[in-house]
């Protein structure tokens, strides 16, 4: 298991799943990492952006889906008549495949599962780290993580 994070970046070898995670702060790195993934790639990306305006057309190997997750179109949490906040739709997102997807044996999973995230906001920051402790990350693969990157408290985060 292999967690990528922050910022441009060039995937290791791709040799098993992978899931790219990000926000329109990060579009133009997410668009650079499909751009330099193999024909042979399979896997689930998630973009978060706050209208259907925002969407572009992006090019993916064969086995790659791309799910655009629209905050207009999205309620906050459960029970509240909230709006969904900035990074909401992408951690349900991510977390409901991680759960359906995988077991943390990668021989059961069908192979190696690579991830990469970025955005801006608590969420994703604290998305990223809880991937990583939960998947872990190979010892052979840095864990790419800029300090400056670790945003603020978002204004509306809640629980």
């Amino acid at each position: 298991m292999s967690v990528l994070t922050n910022g441009p970046v060039t995937l290791p070898e791709v040799t098993g799943r992978i899931l790219l995670a990000a926000d329109e702060a990060s579009l133009d790195s997410l668009l650079g990492v499909v751009a330099a993934l193999p024909d042979t790639a399979r896997g689930q990306v998630f973009v978060e952006v706050g209208s259907a305006d925002d969407i572009v057309s992006v090019e993916t190997p064969e086995l790659v889906s791309v799910a655009w997750l629209t905050r207009e179109s999205r309620s906050g949490n459960p029970g509240t008549s909230r709006r969904c906040a900035h990074g909401q739709a992408l951690e349900r997102a991510v977390r409901a495949w991680v759960s359906e997807m995988t077991t943390g044996d990668p021989d059961f999973d069908g192979g190696e599962l690579t991830v990469w995230i970025d955005g801006a906001g608590t969420r994703v920051y604290e998305l990223r780290q809880e991937l990583i402790a939960q998947l872990g990350s190979k010892p052979t693969t840095a864990v790419q993580q800029d300090a400056g990157r670790q945003p603020a408290s978002t204004p509306g985060r809640s629980a």
